[in-house]
C-alpha cells in the first residue's frame, strides 16, 4: 500500500541573484513566462511580479542617476559663472594699475576685500607679499639733523675721521651724546666717509679704460686757456644741495656755478653750457 506524501507548506526563499536572472529572462521574452517558471519550478505569477518589480525599480534607477547628472552640470555652470564673475572683477581692478609706481600699487590694496585677498591682489600687482605689509617710516628728526650738522662742522675741520672718532668729538665740542652705530647711519646719510689710504687704490681695474692725461705738460697762459670742474654737497635750509663749478685755470675765476638737489647729470650737462655762452 502506497503511502501519499502531502505537499509542504513551507514557502521557498529565493535569493536576489535568483530573482533577478529569472526577470531578465522574462524581459528578454525569448521564452514564454510558462517554460521559464516550468525550468526554474517557480509560479509564472511570481515571475511576472519580479519582472513588474525589475522594470519599475530600473526606470527609477535611471531617473534618479540622471537627476543626479544635471545637478553636477548645475553645479559645474554655477562654478564657471563663479569663475568668470571673479576673472571679471580681476580685470576690472587690473586695469588701474598700468604705469603705476610701487608706492600707488601698493595704495591699490584693499584689506577685506571678499572677493580678492591680499595674497591675490599681490599677485595681481607682481608685489612681493611683505610689500603690502610695509609701512615706511620717517626716522630722521629735527634732532638727527642738528647732529648732521654738527658732524658736517667736524667733517670739515677732520675730514679723516670716522665714526668712532666722530662719536668722540660730538661729545667734546657740543657735549652730545650717540651711539657710534647711528653715528656710522648718519654719516652714510650725509654720504661722507673718512678719507684715509686704502690699499691699491692705484690698481685700475682690467676691463676699464684708461685715458691719456691730455694736458700733462701744458702750462695755462691764458684767460680761458684751461677750465676744471668738480662737484660738492652744500648745506641748504636744513638739507643738503649738490654745486658744480667750472674754474678758469689760469686766472682762478669761477666762470659759471649751478646747485642742484640731485646726483643727476643734467645740472653738469647745463652748467658747461652756461660756461660756453660766457666764454
Amino acid at each position: 500500500m502506497e503511502t501519499m506524501t502531502k505537499p509542504s507548506n513551507i514557502k521557498r526563499q529565493h535569493s536576489v541573484a535568483f530573482k533577478l536572472k529569472v526577470a531578465l529572462e522574462a524581459i528578454k521574452e525569448a521564452d514564454t513566462v510558462s517554460q521559464i517558471a516550468s525550468r526554474y519550478s517557480v509560479h509564472p505569477t511570481q515571475i511576472k511580479t519580479w519582472k513588474q518589480k525589475v522594470l519599475d525599480e530600473g526606470i527609477a534607477l535611471f531617473e534618479k542617476h540622471q537627476g543626479r547628472e544635471l545637478k553636477q552640470k548645475d553645479d559645474l555652470i554655477e562654478q564657471l559663472y563663479t569663475k568668470i564673475g571673479q576673472r571679471e572683477i580681476e580685470l576690472d581692478w587690473l586695469k588701474k594699475i598700468w604705469s603705476l609706481s610701487t608706492d600707488q600699487k601698493r595704495q591699490l590694496i584693499v584689506r577685506g576685500n571678499l572677493n580678492l585677498t591680499v595674497i591675490r591682489q599681490c599677485e595681481l600687482l607682481h608685489l612681493p607679499r611683505s610689500t603690502a605689509y610695509y609701512q615706511p617710516t620717517d626716522w630722521i628728526t629735527p634732532w638727527h639733523i642738528d647732529a648732521m650738522h654738527k658732524m658736517d662742522t667736524i667733517y670739515t675741520k677732520y675730514p679723516t675721521f670716522g665714526s668712532r672718532r666722530m662719536k668722540d668729538q660730538l661729545k667734546r665740542w657740543y657735549g652730545q651724546t650717540i651711539s657710534r652705530k647711528l653715528v656710522s647711519k648718519l654719516m652714510q646719510v650725509m654720504g661722507v666717509e673718512a678719507i684715509y689710504q686704502r690699499p691699491n687704490t692705484s690698481t685700475p681695474h682690467l676691463q676699464h679704460r684708461i685715458f691719456p692725461y691730455l694736458i700733462k705738460h701744458i702750462t695755462a697762459k691764458s684767460p680761458n686757456h684751461i677750465w676744471g670742474t668738480d662737484i660738492t654737497y652744500i648745506k641748504i635750509n636744513g638739507t643738503w644741495a649738490y654745486l658744480v663749478a667750472l674754474l678758469d685755470w689760469y686766472s682762478r675765476y669761477v666762470v659759471s656755478w649751478t646747485l642742484s638737489d640731485s646726483m643727476a647729470s643734467d645740472f653738469c650737462v647745463e652748467n658747461l653750457q652756461t660756461g660756453l655762452k660766457i666764454a
